[in-house]
């Protein structure tokens, strides 16, 4: 196959994908550029595609390259873009959909892990030498005696599921949608999940349903010795409401990788002890990001050569 030599925004920082579109593109950093508007009108007229995380919105300015015709997306979320204006205009929107699914289930067991067992706690008690004191830690649950439910039975869900059984923990799910085949019973409602379960680990998608499901309401049903994770996005959890559980002691604790704003400077949150936090790492890892970076430049390769795009949602 010929390479093509087509331009390629990459609106991406602090991310080395450059060896992975070397082959079909050149690749033009959102860094490099300052009017990025004035640019698309000007020396980016030939831009064709644009790379980028997928969660995060993007400028409007973006929607200015006239012959913009690809958004990929290098990991498996979307949320941060306007699929339906990219239908309208005939732009297509492809998503790193199985590159992380994996390495994403492992955070969601380490979260669970950290916070269940007060693992960060301990480290500082050992570092700040109180441990010589006596040891200071509540009795905590065991993970193979718990029951976890999944809120989401995708890909991500499923990795999630497998890892719990390992540990002899008890397993259910909620989703919109019902699956004969799932392993695990679906429970009838997520207000009747998280009230049957010690652990709720947030999987599923963001989209206009999901946005702050799990709310006050939710969070009661879960109860004070229950925990809650989320390496799904921010907006699923009504954080004002998770807050106020966790200082009020209406939930044991929760392990979070993804906040409504990302990044921010811990202060909303570092006075919670029962809290493990983590930056959005969930899919910062050597598998899933070497197979995001592979499915993307597959994407964005047949695109330029008008051939079918291997995961396309637009």
């Amino acid at each position: 196959m010929t390479a093509v030599r087509e331009s390629v925004l990459l609106y991406l920082e602090h991310l080395d994908v450059v060896d992975a579109f070397d082959a079909c593109c050149t690749l033009v950093p959102r860094s490099s550029i300052g009017d990025l508007s004035a640019y698309a009108r000007g020396d980016g007229r030939g831009v064709r595609a644009v790379i980028t995380a997928g969660g995060a919105p993007m400028e409007e300015a973006v929607w200015d390259f006239p012959d913009l015709g690809l958004i990929a997306c290098l990991g498996a979320g979307y949320d941060g873009i306007d699929v339906e204006r990219a239908r309208r205009r005939g732009v297509r929107v492809t998503v790193g959909r199985g590159v992380n699914d994996e390495d994403v289930a492992d955070m969601a067991l380490g979260l669970l892990l950290a916070t269940v067992r007060q693992i960060p706690l301990a480290d500082r008690m050992v570092r700040d030498g109180a441990w010589k004191g006596g040891l200071l830690l509540p009795m905590v649950p065991s993970l193979s005696r718990m029951r976890c439910g999944i809120v989401g039975l995708g890909a991500i869900g499923n990795a999630i599921g497998r890892r719990l059984a390992g540990f002899g923990s008890a397993i259910s799910w909620w989703g919109p949608r019902d699956k004969p085949d799932a392993p695990w019973p679906r429970a009838s409602s997520l207000q009747h999940l998280a009230r049957d379960c010690d652990a709720l680990i947030v999987a599923a998608p963001a989209t206009a349903e999901t946005q702050g499901i799990i709310d006050a309401r939710i969070l009661e049903a879960l109860g004070s010795r229950g925990y809650l994770v989320n390496i799904s996005r921010g907006s699923l959890v009504d954080e004002q409401a998770l807050l106020m559980a966790l200082e009020m002691g209406g939930i044991a604790g929760a392990g979070l990788d993804v906040f409504v704003d990302e990044p921010h400077d811990g202060t909303r949150w570092r006075h919670i002890d029962s809290l493990v936090m983590t930056p959005h790492v969930g899919a910062w890892a050597e598998r899933a990001m070497a197979e995001a970076k592979y499915r993307c430049a597959e994407n964005i390769a047949a695109f330029l050569h008008g051939e079918p795009l291997p995961s396309a949602i637009v």
